[in-house]
C-alpha cells in the first residue's frame, strides 16, 4: 500500500491497496445516498464470493428504504469479462426504493450468475438532497458513452456520488473550454421535469431546477481525462483541485464523496470539511484470502474488519494485483 501527493496546496492520498474484499461504511446520521462497488482480483469473478456479494447487496437494498430512508431511486451495474465494459444491459435502475423492490432482486442474482460472468459491480440507493428530484428515473451510477470523444476510454467510465455541490459553482468554475466541449461533443446530462425552451442545460435556468449536481460533476471529472489524455489519476486530481475551495453545501461535509469505475479498477474518494458534525464515513475492506476487493459507504456488521478513508483519500481498488507492483 502506498500513499501519494498529488495535489497542489492540499493533500491526495493515493492508498494502492493489494487485497481488498469489499466495502463498508457505517454511520447513524443519513447522509444524501449509500454507495457501493466491487472488483474480483485477477482473472476471478463476483460469483466466486457470492455469499460476500449477497450480503453486500442485501445490505444496500436494506438501506434503501428499511435501516435508512434511502428511498428515492437506486442503480446498480456490473462489467463483464467478455465485453470487458458495461453497456445498457448491464445497467439497471429504477426511481422507487429498493427494499422490498422485486426488480431489484431479481438484479441482484445476476452478480452472481456464473454464466454472466460479472467481474466488477456498483451499486447506489439515492436520498434526493435540496434542490434534487425524489423521483429521478435514472438514478446514478451514471455511465460514459461517449466513444468519440476519449476513442476505446470512453464507455468504460462509470461515477456515483454522495453528498451535493452547487450546481452554480460546478458551472462557474467550468470555464468556456469545458461547456465548448460538452456543445461539440453533444454532452447532456438527464433533464428532468419540465423546463423553459430556448435554454442550453449549463444556463441557470434549466440546470438550477432540472439537472442533478451528480452528472455535472461527472462531466467535470471527465473533462479533466480527456484533456490529459485519458490519464484518470491526472484528471482525477486537476478536477478536485479545481473545486478545492468549494463550501460544501448544504452541509459542511462529504459533498465530494465518489465512486468512479474503469474495466480495470475501481477508485473511491472522500472528502469532509474540518470540523464537520457528520462524517459521512467511506470504508475498504482488505483480506488476502478473498478473491474480490470493495468500498462501501455504510458496510455490513460492525465495521472492525474494515479500513477507514481518511478525509482527502483516493482509494484504488485494482483489477489486476500485479499492476501495482510498480506503482
Amino acid at each position: 500500500m502506498k500513499t501519494q501527493n498529488i495535489k497542489k496546496g492540499w493533500w491526495i492520498h493515493i492508498l494502492i491497496i493489494a487485497s481488498l474484499i469489499l466495502l463498508t461504511l457505517s454511520t447513524n446520521v443519513q447522509a444524501e445516498c449509500r454507495l457501493l462497488g466491487m472488483i474480483a482480483k485477477d482473472n476471478n469473478y463476483l460469483h466466486t464470493e457470492s455469499d460476500m456479494v449477497e450480503e453486500l447487496l442485501d445490505t444496500l437494498q436494506a438501506q434503501g428504504g428499511d435501516t435508512y430512508q434511502y428511498d428515492d431511486g437506486w442503480g446498480l451495474l456490473y462489467y463483464k469479462f467478455n465485453h470487458l465494459i458495461v453497456d445498457t444491459n448491464n445497467i439497471y435502475r429504477d426511481s422507487l426504493e429498493a427494499y422490498e423492490n422485486s426488480y431489484y432482486d431479481t438484479v441482484q442474482t445476476y452478480f452472481i450468475n456464473p454464466f454472466r460472468g460479472a467481474y466488477l459491480g456498483m451499486g447506489h440507493v439515492r436520498l434526493a438532497g435540496p434542490g434534487q428530484p425524489s423521483d429521478l428515473r435514472d438514478p446514478h451510477p451514471f455511465v460514459w458513452t461517449f466513444d468519440d470523444t476519449l476513442g476505446d476510454y470512453a464507455y468504460r467510465f462509470t461515477f456515483a456520488h454522495n453528498g451535493t455541490l452547487k450546481k452554480s459553482d460546478l458551472i462557474t468554475i467550468a470555464d468556456s473550454t469545458f461547456l465548448h466541449w460538452c456543445w461539440e461533443y453533444e454532452i447532456e446530462p438527464q433533464i428532468f421535469g419540465d423546463p423553459p425552451q430556448g435554454y442550453d442545460w449549463w444556463e441557470p435556468e434549466v440546470y438550477a431546477d432540472h439537472v442533478v449536481d451528480t452528472e455535472i460533476y461527472f462531466f467535470l471529472v471527465m473533462w479533466r481525462i480527456y484533456l490529459n489524455d485519458g490519464d484518470i489519476l491526472t484528471g482525477m486530481h486537476e478536477a478536485l483541485n479545481l473545486i478545492s475551495g468549494f463550501t460544501q453545501y448544504p452541509n459542511p461535509n462529504t459533498a465530494k464523496n465518489f465512486i468512479f469505475s474503469t474495466n480495470t479498477g475501481l477508485y473511491a474518494y472522500r472528502e469532509v470539511e474540518a470540523g464537520s458534525p457528520i462524517t459521512y464515513e467511506l470504508y475498504y475492506f482488505n483480506d488476502t484470502g478473498c478473491n474480490i476487493f470493495g468500498v462501501m459507504s455504510d458496510p455490513p456488521g460492525n465495521n472492525e474488519e474494515w479500513t477507514y478513508i481518511n478525509d482527502g483519500t483516493l482509494v484504488y481498488l485494482p483489477l489486476f494485483i500485479s499492476s501495482i507492483s510498480s506503482s
